[in-house]
């Protein structure tokens, strides 16, 4: 179950969440180079990012269907367990090799649980909460916290280096300083 590095114009984004964080998020990708494929319950809260390019879906199994790599930062662990583990979740549309990262303040048992759901399809899962607020969703860096739930999964900061550009080193080593679930 490898994982190919992300590049933008091959590697095909997802994203699961346009408010207030995930909105900017996704619109760093997408002006990086990287096409989405994009869900969020309003779809007027994703005007913008169809305007800048991104394809609307009506589920996060049809984001999952589409997308090589699928973001997601909601509310709430409800919607976290909606949004993967749910009968139209990330999980019922993912093929073996994509990479699931939720990016929501969540309950660790939860990012367990997504984790055990996604290994067993053979998919990637990644738990990624952000900081930065509102201020900071709209400036590059972009602080997240890693806990890495599976060694091959280091490709996928590739992805997050959109925002974040630190090296790919420099992920690696403060990825490897975080406890392991």
């Amino acid at each position: 179950m490898g994982i190919q590095k992300a590049e933008a114009g091959k590697t095909k984004i997802g994203w699961i969440g346009t408010g207030v964080m995930g909105r900017s998020m996704c619109g760093h990708l997408i002006k990086a180079g990287y096409s989405a494929t994009i869900y969020t319950r309003s779809k007027d809260k994703a005007a913008d990012l169809i305007a800048a390019g991104a394809k609307w879906v009506d589920s996060p199994k049809a984001v999952a269907q589409e997308a090589d790599v699928i973001f997601a930062i909601v509310g709430f662990p409800k919607d976290v367990r909606e949004v993967f583990l749910g009968d139209k979740g990330m999980l019922a549309g993912s093929k073996p090799g994509n990479i699931l990262v939720d990016m929501t303040t969540s309950e660790p048992s939860l990012a367990v649980e997504i984790y055990n759901a996604a290994k067993a399809r053979g998919v990637h899962a990644l738990d990624a909460p952000v900081s930065g607020g509102d201020i900071g969703r709209k400036m590059q860096p972009f602080p997240s916290w890693w806990a890495a739930m599976r060694k091959p999964s280091r490709q996928s900061g590739l992805c997050l280096i959109a925002w974040e550009k630190p090296s790919c080193t420099r992920v690696q080593r403060v990825r490897a300083s975080i406890p392991r679930w």
